[in-house]
């Protein structure tokens, strides 16, 4: 009898101790189902926020760094004669190698968009492409183009327009956006796509 009552103290203290290393397991480690509340919530950050751009051309009231204040109320707008070749450009020195996967633009419009190019350079002069987008160009202007990603000091993107409209870009974002493991991307909002 006193082995039995010893046999039951030990596997009592085993199952205690086993439901204890169950409870810290679980309180250290969220459930994993698409993304964790941890994930979230992690905020994203503008990589583009208030640094150093320039561009082709700008008009003034209407200069590249109006595109990357944050403010959806100014905008960034080349002079009519850097169209002449449909071609126009902005670029943003970051000041330092950043690694990033993904462009937000938010254009008045796209309907007179070609193709959309992103390049990035660690040195401002030796560029390589990351993205690009012939056709197809959503009609309200607002790109979200996500692609590997690059690491980067600078980061340039070329408007080639099929008319010659006046471009404005509202914002440009630049972001390292994280993958979960059920490749759920978020969109200009930072919200979920399905």
């Amino acid at each position: 009898m006193r082995q039995v009552r010893k046999r039951n103290r030990q596997v009592r203290r085993g199952g205690i101790i086993l439901l204890l290393g169950i409870l810290l397991f679980s309180f250290g480690n969220p459930p994993i189902q698409g993304e964790t509340a941890a994930q979230d919530v992690m905020e994203r950050v503008n990589l583009a926020w208030n640094k150093q751009a320039t561009a082709s051309s700008e008009i003034s009231g209407r200069e590249a760094g109006k595109a990357v204040d944050g403010s959806r109320d100014t905008y960034w707008q080349p002079a009519s004669t850097d169209r002449e070749d449909m071609n126009v450009y902005i670029q943003v020195d970051l000041g330092s190698e950043q690694s990033f996967n993904q462009v937000v633009l938010d254009l008045n419009r796209g309907d007179h968009l070609g193709s959309i190019e992103i390049d990035y350079s660690r040195d401002g002069e030796s560029w390589s492409r990351a993205y690009a987008k012939n056709g197809g160009i959503r009609a309200d202007g607002q790109e979200v183009m996500t692609f590997d990603s690059v690491s980067a000091s600078h980061i340039r993107v070329t408007l080639l327009l099929s008319r010659n409209l006046n471009v404005q870009l509202k914002e440009l974002e630049l972001y390292m956006q994280w993958r979960s493991r059920d490749s759920v991307r978020c969109n200009g909002a930072g919200l979920r796509e399905a």
